[in-house]
């Protein structure tokens, strides 16, 4: 089986003066010219084997990145992974990708498990968690680091090999940034694997696989967004797989990237002048519509947006304030794009060693707990629900509010009465953004709420106020 892991980076420069910045003019992104341009501690720029993709730019040319990410030695001969997950890596490539402020670093490699015996999604996970750690050394680091936490180092190498060294003044870190990274895993059903635990599936029938699940990993505290692509049947063309592979990583990098680069006009380091503001809603015009529109490029990614979605209310500090200090043009498009992105409420499976966990990322609240399959699920869409609601602002936060203490509920709870009690949240929520609510309903589950809150002392008095906030709202 095939698996990428991909570091987004975000270059901020084109955003910025170019005598400020003393950017070296070559490779030219997104179109270098192969085996003449070459990244410094990096590789030369080398043409894509099978061409790019015509609906994305800079997907012809990459740079090799053998140099800048170096490998353990023999990593053929080494076992990944323990027991029934043990496996050999071989195959690995690394490559560069820019199409001017979008880039990304891709590690892909082949997998081989030792052992044909199916794994659980436990098992499935903590195999991920094995290879996506491997120890890889960035050029000129004395120790090494796991390959999932290499982002920032190679941001901050980019940004040192592609600045004039002869420039009057240093680089500045922030001009070059990593975003959150993204595994795709590439298999077939003989290969063993399990959708991870809490994954969400996509439709195949609308983006050319046979089956794609998503889920949200936390490995060694590093956040994956991770996909994985089963293909069984020989008839699905291999155009079709790599045509959504790449739309997959570029819907990913594309997102991470706008995300810096919002971070960095609502700390008021871009857009503060006439000429950047343009830059910068210019930027806007171009990215918005890619991570949002249902269908782009022929693939329908309405689902794609929607399972990937990320916490943007926990990445943006400051959300809820007027974003004046971007200018009124660029501010109206922003605050849409972060409303509209509030709703998410990301179910990340959490692997500390051995261990595992489930977090549920409600707004800016996190909950730690052992959710089962069906209550983390439940408390996740009662959340997105509220969150997404026409309903009056109060009861929309008041809802919201009964999400997260209903949560610390029911991580206190026995599984089946997690998920009873998690299931009373879902019948409320959705009577309570009805256009009619009905009183029985939303009574005999708020009764089903506070019942369960009295058998954990320390949240009877946050869930009872927290309901009657909510059935004030409703009267």
């Amino acid at each position: 089986m095939f698996q990428l892991l991909l570091h987004p980076i975000a270059d901020l420069r084109p955003l910025l003066p170019d005598q400020a910045v003393a950017r070296l003019m070559r490779p030219l992104w997104p179109t270098p010219t192969a085996r003449r341009d070459f990244v410094r501690s990096s590789g030369a720029v080398k043409p894509r084997l099978q061409g790019g993709a015509d609906e994305w730019a800079g997907e012809d040319n990459f740079a090799d990145a053998s140099l800048a990410l170096r490998l353990p030695n023999q990593l053929r001969h080494q076992a990944v992974g323990e027991a029934q997950a043990a496996s050999t890596i071989g195959h690995v490539f690394r490559r560069f990708y820019c199409s001017g402020i979008v880039g990304r670093y891709e590690v892909g490699f082949r997998v081989t498990r030792h052992s044909s015996a199916p794994l659980s999604p436990t098992e499935t996970a903590q195999w991920l968690a094995a290879t996506t750690t491997l120890p890889v050394r960035l050029r000129r680091q004395a120790h090494p680091q796991p390959l999932l936490k290499a982002g920032g180092d190679l941001a901050q190498q980019f940004l040192n090999a592609s600045t004039d060294r002869k420039a009057a003044s240093q680089p500045q870190a922030w001009w070059v940034a990593a975003g959150e990274p993204a595994l795709l895993v590439e298999y077939r059903a003989e290969d063993g694997l399990s959708p991870l635990p809490h994954a969400r599936v996509v439709s195949s029938a609308r983006v050319g696989a046979q089956v794609l699940h998503h889920a949200w990993l936390e490995i060694e505290g590093q956040r994956l967004s991770t996909w994985l692509l089963r293909r069984d049947d020989p008839a699905i063309q291999a155009d079709e797989l790599r045509k959504l592979r790449i739309h997959l990583v570029r819907l990913h990098c594309e997102r991470e990237c706008l995300r810096l680069v919002l971070e960095a006009a609502m700390q008021q380091r871009l857009g503060q002048t006439v000429p950047q503001a343009d830059e910068l809603d210019d930027y806007l015009d171009q990215s918005l519509p890619l991570v949002t529109r249902p269908v782009s490029h022929g693939v329908e990614q309405s689902q794609l947006i929607e399972v990937a979605r990320s916490a943007w209310n926990t990445a943006l500090p400051g959300q809820s304030a007027s974003f004046s200090a971007l200018g009124l043009k660029v501010a109206n498009k922003v605050a849409r794009y972060i409303r509209r992105s509030e709703a998410a409420a990301p179910v990340i499976t959490q692997i500390i060693g051995t261990q595992m966990n489930t977090h549920i990322q409600l707004g800016n609240v996190t909950v730690a707990g052992d959710f089962n399959l069906v209550t983390a699920q439940n408390i996740q869409n009662s959340f997105n629900k509220a969150a997404g609601a026409e309903v009056q602002e109060p009861l929309k936060e008041a809802l919201k509010d009964l999400t997260t203490k209903v949560a610390e509920l029911a991580k206190q709870l026995p599984p089946e009465k997690a998920e009873a009690v998690s299931k009373d949240l879902a019948t409320l929520t959705a009577e309570a953004v009805s256009k009619e609510p009905r009183k029985p309903w939303y009574d005999l589950s708020a009764t089903g709420l506070l019942d369960a809150a009295k058998t954990v002392a320390e949240m009877a008095a946050p869930v009872t106020t927290a309901v009657k906030a909510v059935l004030a709202l409703l009267v």
